[in-house]
């Protein structure tokens, strides 16, 4: 028998192979389906790398799994002993949403929502609102708060489902200013203070020392003592008053929060301190005259109690000369001036606190040298100014103001530029740091600036840009350009409105006592020209910073400069134009009495043999009415630069103006719910008397007229709040406040 002997050739198994599964999507313990081959004797599936919650091997090419409780996305895989496969396609859970970082933001904030899954996300809801997101990895999603958006929960969808946050997002809403007194634009705050502000929230004691004030002729940044922290209502109570008819500027920022940590709607604004003394519109000339001998051209004027001991100086600068102080002794005499030492030859002067150290620095406008720049010089407390550095300008300057744009609790700077070389004009915007450094890109392509003031005329919290612009044949009429500001600084153009030949100084004031900011610009005019006269231009505000069209006032030949305050007491805004006729070579200063409501009267003009080329209103003798101080020529044959202040006098000028009587009045009950009685004093009765009502904005809310001796006020109309009563006669005025329940 023949035996065959020989070797048997081993068995190879494939490993194993994954075609397809189904379903691709789903949650945990989803049943999938797989389909491929050599699954015979698998010991394990996995999803993303975490084992299956069960399988059961169907066949060689087709497999049952479970999706673990734990399931994440990513691809599946299949373990025998012949080998481990991995698919190409990815098994996707619906998304998981853990939790929010941080939990709550205002609208427009970022934030981020962690948890698992988060891949393929197709849309991303807050409180059923849409949600802009971009998808950072598959465990992270960054979010933003829409603008509308209000607390609910987050809703995230990819094509496996939609999943829903275990938690809601809160949407933070801003705290708002409801109230302030004095009211914003008023013309009528006490000197000495208090500030009070209401908000919508209590406003932590921690966050509340971020409030600021800015006096623009007083000691700049104003102290004192702020109480109500952890309340809705601040008070700051001022360490020393502010000057009479002193323009104050206050800056909420964004600082300032609730202890949930909603933060304020930062917010500027303005008010004017009352005027009050004996004053009366009268102005004696020739008073405390001040030589400048070594001026070589007209000088300009600008006041401020830059030494910090409570009265006002005197700062004169000309094109070619050095800024000069006159330190006022107290009753409004100067000895000889000082020259301040500054790297430039002045255009314009703004005095502001820029370093917020409480007195008041200096920034220049120049046309000195070829690249141009903005001298700062800073105040050391006692009216020495040392030059600090410059602002870059790459071009002359011709004017400067200095406020908060931002409302971050600085004073920023706008100025007024000519390219050097380039003929170009434009407006710098630059923002301050809090120390005096300033900063930016920012160019407003504006040519021809002749004038540029700062104002809430929209009133939305911020302060926006009027500019004055020369003008340009065949009608030779000026332009007052208004750009409103978006709450960070930036301007965009909203309206342009004719005035007056080659406006200068223009101003924005509550001149007809509604509340709102009114327009007002003095126009140098045009001899022969026939287009655009000298005087002013009036424009009315209707509250939303649109400005009505009103007849303009026509004076002489030329208008030198222009000034806005109560010089008669009676608690509204006067204007003042220094002018000259040609034909008689007469220079005078012009008084334009205001009756409340915006419409101005001339008065006698105060004449002399001068030529004023700017003017300013400060109490300079520190008798609480406001003062005139004169820069210019002699009317002489060798026309010397001279500096004049003329005092306010109680004599009453020939257009009567209502003056602040002494005294009160009553009001009962005060406070009061639907209804209250006037009992005038003895000097108003037997008189047409006009009772007016103003709200806390300064707005005027009811008016009624009538004779004495009481009147009887119906205030069902109004809601509670505090209000201000003023009761006028024909040549008096008082006020007080009414409280209503």
């Amino acid at each position: 028998m023949l035996l065959l002997v020989g070797t048997a050739r081993a068995q190879t198994t494939p490993a194993p192979v994954i075609t397809s599964f189904t379903p691709a999507t789903g949650p945990a313990y989803t049943e999938v389906v797989l389909t491929g081959s050599y699954f015979t004797g698998t010991t394990a599936v996995r999803f993303n790398g975490v084992n299956a919650a069960s399988f059961t091997v169907l066949s060689d090419t087709q497999l049952r799994t479970l999706a673990p409780a734990t399931v994440t996305a990513g691809p599946l895989t299949v373990v025998t002993p012949a080998g481990t496969t991995t698919s190409t396609a990815t098994f996707l859970p619906p998304p998981e949403i853990s939790l929010f970082i941080p939990s709550r933001g205002l609208p427009g904030s970022t934030f981020r929502a962690t948890g698992k899954n988060f891949l393929q996300v197709s849309s991303v809801l807050l409180n059923q609102m849409p949600v802009a997101f971009t998808a950072v990895s598959a465990t992270e999603i960054q979010l933003t708060v829409p603008a509308t958006a209000t607390t609910g929960r987050l809703q995230v969808t990819n094509s496996a489902g939609t999943r829903t946050s275990p938690t809601a997002f809160a949407v933070l809403t801003s705290v708002q200013v409801t109230s302030t007194l004095p009211a914003a634009n008023t013309q009528q705050a006490a000197a000495g203070g208090p500030l009070t502000m209401q908000f919508s929230a209590p406003i932590t004691a921690a966050s509340a020392g971020g409030l600021r004030l800015f006096g623009t002729t007083s000691r700049g940044r104003a102290s004192g003592t702020l109480s109500g922290g952890g309340s809705s209502t601040l008070t700051f109570g001022l360490a020393q008053p502010f000057m009479p008819g002193e323009q104050v500027s206050v800056s909420v920022p964004a600082s300032l929060r609730t202890a949930a940590g909603v933060l304020a709607t930062p917010q500027v604004f303005h008010f004017n301190v009352l005027a009050g003394g004996t004053g009366r519109g009268t102005f004696t000339a020739g008073t405390a005259i001040i030589g400048a001998s070594n001026m070589l051209a007209a000088p300009h004027v600008l006041t401020g109690d830059v030494d910090g001991d409570g009265d006002l100086d005197l700062l004169h600068w000309g094109p070619t000369n050095q800024v000069h102080l006159y330190r006022n002794l107290g009753q409004g005499t100067f000895p000889s001036p000082e020259y301040l030492s500054a790297p430039a030859h002045a255009e314009d002067v703004a005095l502001g606190d820029v370093d917020g150290d409480g007195d008041l620095d200096m920034v220049l406008a120049t046309s000195d040298g070829a690249s141009g720049y903005l001298p700062v010089c800073l105040n050391d407390g006692a009216g020495h100014f040392a030059f600090d550095h410059y602002v870059a300008a790459q071009g002359t300057t011709s004017r400067v103001v200095l406020d908060d744009l931002d409302a971050d609790g600085d004073l920023d700077l706008v100025a007024a530029r000519n390219t050097s070389g380039s003929g170009t004009f434009d407006v710098l915007i630059r923002f301050n740091d809090g120390t005096g450094n300033f900063s930016g890109t920012d160019q407003l392509p504006i040519s021809a600036v002749t004038g540029l003031t700062l104002g809430d005329v929209d009133q939305d919290g911020d302060l926006d840009l009027l500019i004055t612009q020369a003008s340009t044949a065949p009608n030779y009429l000026g332009v007052a350009t208004i750009l409103l500001n978006d709450s960070q600084g930036s301007f965009a153009l909203s309206n342009q409105y004719l005035v007056g030949s080659d406006p200068v100084r223009p101003q924005l004031a509550d001149l007809d006592g509604d509340g709102d900011l009114d327009l007002v610009t003095a126009n140098k005019g045009r001899a022969g020209s026939g287009g655009g006269a000298s005087g002013f231009s009036l424009r009315l505000n209707d509250g939303t910073g649109r400005f009505a069209a009103a007849p303009d006032t026509f004076t002489g030949d030329l208008v030198r400069d222009a000034g806005l305050g109560d010089v008669d007491g009676d608690g509204d805004l006067d204007l003042l134009l220094s002018t000259r006729t040609y034909a008689t070579n007469i220079d005078q200063t012009e008084l334009f009495l205001n009756d409340g409501r915006g419409h101005f009267r001339a008065t006698t003009p105060t004449r002399g043999a001068y030529l004023a080329t700017s003017l300013a209103l400060g109490d300079m003798d520190g008798d609480g009415d406001l003062d005139l101080v004169l820069g210019g020529f002699a009317n002489t044959a060798n026309q010397p630069l001279l500096t004049q202040v003329l005092f306010n006098q109680p004599l009453a000028p020939l257009a009567t103006a209502a003056s602040r009587a002494a005294g009160t009045f009553a009001l009962f009950p005060n406070p009061a719910h639907h209804a209250c009685t006037v009992e005038l004093p003895a000097a108003f009765q037997g008189q047409a008397v006009e009772l007016t009502l103003y709200n806390n904005l300064g707005q005027v809310v009811f008016r009624q007229q009538g004779t004495g001796p009481s009147l009887h006020l119906d205030a069902t109309s109004l809601s509670a709040g505090l209000y201000e009563v003023h009761l006028r006669s024909r040549d008096q005025w008082l006020s007080q406040r009414l409280l209503l329940e």
